[in-house]
């Protein structure tokens, strides 16, 4: 584009309620939008002038995305605020709902109070009549989270769904001042030891975090500069890491522990720097022993003009043994091939393909094999044929794949039409694997999980039966860290077991 621009849009003076919009990109690609007087955008392209659209069909409130694959999601609304209340997807129409508070009040604040996903399980929220904040959460499964907050909408305890609490105190402006978990067998008394927060209290950092002192009692400081960004983080032992910056706020260099000369005048080879364009894309990085790693972003034929664009799509990559990576991608930016050792006698190129919302659905390697890759109405992969003809099952495909609305993986078909498949719980945790067969009259080899809610003690148990009916179970605490396992009955031991301790940080040991 002349002048060096990297974009241009233009306005046509369309029909009196239909206005168009044309950006035009530094290497002369366009798409389109086009705009209704009372409906707002209605319909554009991208920049390989595939088209999605926006539309309102009645009963309103509604409204319909259509993707560039043809799929529609609808969208509808409420009544007062127009706030979605329903979402339902292409393909198999499952939905997810949602209720608000004040339902039918004009101009009330609407503020979500229940959730359903695609299976029918709903999530529900308790919120305070004053603030609307949320104060105790309902999941699926019978498990809650709850909240409790100061004057400030800080949240001071949260129960957990393992049913431990964390608790937080502030100062009286705000400043979170100490944090602890819920005791444990291995912590019976964290309020004793919490992690302690200090802050700057004068000069251009104030109210900035300076230290924070673990359970442990081990301290880490911290440095700004005037814009905030760490610069130094200093730990218990003494030791410390490095960051500088440039003057519009991107990383200049970082220095680990090991070069504590690096901030130094006349150290700067000790540092790891970093060297940008003026789209603040990462140009080089150098290492202290002196090694750059270069990209460049000039897609053009040329490979001269980086500024055309301002993406992050890299052309190409040199690594400090001269090793080269390149890339091509298509209109919109989406990678096409990848050459690597380009212009050696070892060159190797390997080819993609994406469907018009740019799911991946071919991939050529460098010695021609292909493998494609199929997608339903939600982009999902449902199915996927490697480059031996003769893998293919009854459905034509060397493997498929068949999910829930959510999205959970319900079975999984191989090219000798040998299947398994899973089964869930209402939080999409998988209660069933059911081990690879032949078809449903042959018994199934299934391993079972399941799971309990936090017993009086805060202790949630989780047990695993392998396909012999063996029990493997797992005791976790409050926090949900994992304090034993018993293993099936083995040379003599009816109980075989571990058990886990943690320190007052949170640390196994």
């Amino acid at each position: 584009m002349c002048n060096g621009a990297t974009s241009r849009t233009t306005i046509s003076p369309g029909a009196t309620n239909l206005h168009q919009r044309t950006e035009t990109r530094g290497d002369g690609a366009t798409r389109v939008f086009n705009y209704d007087d009372v409906l707002g955008l209605t319909s554009w392209t991208d920049f390989k002038n595939q088209p999605s659209s926006c539309s309102y069909p009645s009963p309103l409130p509604r409204w319909q995305f259509t993707d560039a694959r043809g799929n529609t999601t609808t969208y509808e609304q409420e009544s007062e605020i127009t706030a979605v209340k329903k979402i339902i997807h292409p393909g198999d129409n499952s939905t997810i709902e949602f209720t608000f508070s004040d339902q039918n009040t004009p101009y009330d604040p609407h503020y979500i109070t229940g959730r359903k996903d695609e299976n029918n399980n709903w999530t529900t929220y308790d919120r305070d009549p004053v603030y609307h904040r949320i104060t105790q959460t309902h999941y699926p499964d019978g498990s809650t989270e709850q909240f409790t907050y100061n004057n400030f909408g800080q949240v001071l305890t949260h129960k957990l769904r393992s049913d431990g609490t964390e608790t937080f105190t502030y100062d009286t402006r705000g400043l979170k001042t100490t944090s602890y978990p819920s005791s444990t067998n291995s912590d019976p008394d964290p309020w004793n030891h919490p992690t302690l927060y200090y802050y700057y209290t004068s000069g251009p950092n104030t109210d900035r975090l300076y230290m924070v002192i673990d359970p442990r009692n081990n301290a880490t400081a911290y440095e700004y500069n005037q814009r905030g960004q760490v610069t130094k983080v200093q730990h218990q032992d003494g030791t410390y890491a490095q960051s500088g910056y440039y003057p519009d706020g991107t990383l200049a260099w970082t220095a680990d522990e090991n070069h504590p000369n690096a901030g130094i005048t006349g150290h700067e080879n000790e540092r790891t720097r970093y060297i940008y364009d003026e789209y603040k894309r990462v140009l080089t990085v150098t290492n202290p022993m002196g090694e750059t790693t270069t990209n460049s972003y000039a897609i053009d034929p040329q490979w001269a003009n980086p500024l055309q664009h301002t993406t992050n799509s890299v052309k190409y990559t040199v690594s400090p043994m001269n090793k080269n990576v390149v890339f091509d991608y298509d209109a919109n930016f989406r990678k096409i091939d990848q050459t690597v050792a380009a212009g050696t006698s070892e060159a190797a190129t390997t080819y993609f393909e994406c469907d018009a919302v740019g799911n991946l659905t071919k991939t050529t390697d460098p010695r021609g094999n292909v493998t494609n890759v199929g997608y339903n109405e939600r982009n999902r992969k449902v199915w996927m044929d490697d480059p031996i003809a003769s893998d293919r099952n009854s459905t034509g495909h060397t493997m498929n794949w068949e999910y829930d609305g959510v999205g959970n993986k319900l079975k999984e078909t191989r090219a000798d039409d040998a299947f398994r498949s899973w089964d869930y719980d209402v939080p999409n945790r998988i209660t069933h694997a059911i081990d690879w067969r032949m078809s449903v009259a042959e018994p199934a080899i299934t391993t079972t999980y399941t799971r309990d809610l936090p017993n009086p003690q805060n202790m949630a148990i989780e047990h695993t039966f392998d396909a012999k009916g063996a029990e493997y179970k797992f005791e976790f605490d409050a926090l949900h860290r994992k304090i034993s396992e018993t293993y099936p009955p083995a040379f003599g031991n009816p109980t075989p077991n571990e058990h886990f301790w943690y320190d007052a940080a949170g640390n196994l040991v």
